[in-house]
């Protein structure tokens, strides 16, 4: 089943260019196997900014918990995650080409749980190539 949610408000202050919004995401996660089903939370957060010369810039924080259905493998308790991670992206529309222009997107996750496996840390950056129509 795919996870569904709704946004709890947003707005846009023109003077500044700097749009904002907040959500959270009820997952509901089957599986054949109910060791990985499981029932979670997310909260969410962005602000975005677009600046004079066309540069957007934009940050996002996430906050949630997923509590999983049956007992891990050798466990007598089920998995329960906690997590946490913040996101930053940069797009510019001077570097197009052709009408196709980079975005430039980092973001860190921290996962906690009771099972030692899934406690992690994750970096990454990517870069898309991106088309408006």
């Amino acid at each position: 089943m795919r996870p569904w949610g709704w946004a709890v408000f947003g707005f846009w202050d023109a003077r500044l260019n700097l749009e904002s919004n907040v959500g959270t995401q009820l997952e509901h996660h089957r599986a054949d196997d109910k060791r990985f089903a499981y029932k979670g939370v997310k909260l969410t957060g962005a602000v975005t900014k677009s600046w004079e010369n066309g540069l957007r810039t934009s940050f996002g924080l996430n906050v949630g918990k997923r509590d999983f259905e049956d007992n891990y493998i050798l466990r007598s308790f089920p998995r329960a995650d906690d997590f946490w991670g913040v996101s930053a992206s940069l797009f510019s529309p001077k570097f197009e080409f052709k009408g196709i222009a980079p975005r430039l997107s980092c973001s860190y996750t921290r996962n906690r749980s009771n099972i030692e496996f899934f406690i992690y840390n994750v970096s990454e950056c990517r870069i898309a190539l991106t088309r408006n129509f």
